[in-house]
């Protein structure tokens, strides 16, 4: 069962973070584009100083504790947000408690 009064989109619309026009432009890329324009977007941040953050094997990492704060607060069971990711609820529990992931910190 899907929690259907969570969305980030509309969170980060009501703090301001992002518009409606920014929601529709976002939607015409790919995943790996947006992850592009962030890393060029950290990059110019730091004059291009990215060396030595081992971003290639910390990626899956970032991902994996996207995918799981999004379940978090999207679904009301744990067991259909195990189910979403492809994992066993047992997994999925330990997955959440070794990140100290709670709806309280979302």
């Amino acid at each position: 069962m899907e929690n259907k009064s969570y969305s980030l989109t509309e969170q980060l619309i009501e703090s301001k973070k992002i518009d409606e026009n920014f929601v529709r432009m976002i939607d015409g890329l790919s995943l790996e584009e947006i992850i592009g324009v962030k890393l060029e977007a950290a990059a110019r941040y730091v004059k291009g100083k990215l060396h030595g953050l081992k971003i290639y094997h910390t990626m899956p990492v970032i991902v994996r504790e996207a995918l799981l704060r999004y379940t978090v607060k999207k679904f009301k069971l744990k067991s259909h947000a195990a189910n979403f990711l492809g994992i066993t609820l047992k997994r999925y529990n330990t997955l959440v408690r070794r990140r100290g992931i709670s709806d309280a910190k979302l």
